[in-house]
């Protein structure tokens, strides 16, 4: 059995080809890399889009929460107002019979205050906001002005609404202590 040259010399063909491979092999690479990071930079900017959008659905629950909770505060505030002017005012007098209504009372008008005070002070910042976003003309301005305005507002206004549960639950506590402490006189009147 002899052996050709063809068999024993290395062949052109696959040097070349070798030589491509390398290439193909570091272009591939270098192709995956820029791959990679286009994938990382669409991943940030997907990450980026999905806070952008349950950040607004979140802050379009929590107004829609927030102004439940305002309505429905404001309803009992009013209610506590409105019994304790029943049960106290007559001919022309107002009589508070103890001091847990007298309580409920200023509580009540705390709340009320407070409430005003509160939904003034946004509307005014907000407006002001709403005016300054013509002044800022990069992505980066908004991001770092106009972003870190909004969150003091919003933590000032957390503030209140907390400020004002608070109020309403003491007024709620001094209501309810001063129905109870005229429970017996109610049922005085009653039986007589």
């Amino acid at each position: 059995m002899r052996k050709t040259n063809q068999d024993s010399s290395p062949k052109p063909e696959k040097v070349g080809s070798k030589g491509k491979q390398e290439k193909e092999s570091s272009s591939k690479g270098s192709a995956h890399v820029r791959k990679d990071r286009q994938e990382a930079q669409h991943t940030k900017s997907n990450v980026k889009s999905r806070k952008e959008q349950l950040q607004n659905e979140l802050q379009g629950y929590m107004y829609s929460q927030s102004s439940k909770l305002s309505s429905v505060s404001r309803n009992l505030t009013f209610g506590i107002l409105g019994t304790i002017w029943v049960m106290t005012f007559s001919e022309g007098k107002m009589t508070i019979p103890n001091p847990y209504l007298f309580y409920a009372l200023l509580t009540s008008l705390l709340f009320m205050v407070v409430d005003v005070v509160h939904y003034f002070w946004d509307s005014i910042s907000y407006h002001q906001q709403q005016y300054e976003l013509d002044k800022y003309t990069t992505d980066k301005e908004i991001d770092k002005i106009h972003e870190g305005k909004m969150d003091k507002i919003n933590k000032r206004s957390y503030r209140f609404v907390i400020g004002k549960t608070t109020v309403l639950f003491l007024a709620a506590f001094f209501f309810i202590m001063g129905i109870v402490e005229l429970v017996p006189s109610i049922c005085e009147l009653i039986c007589r």
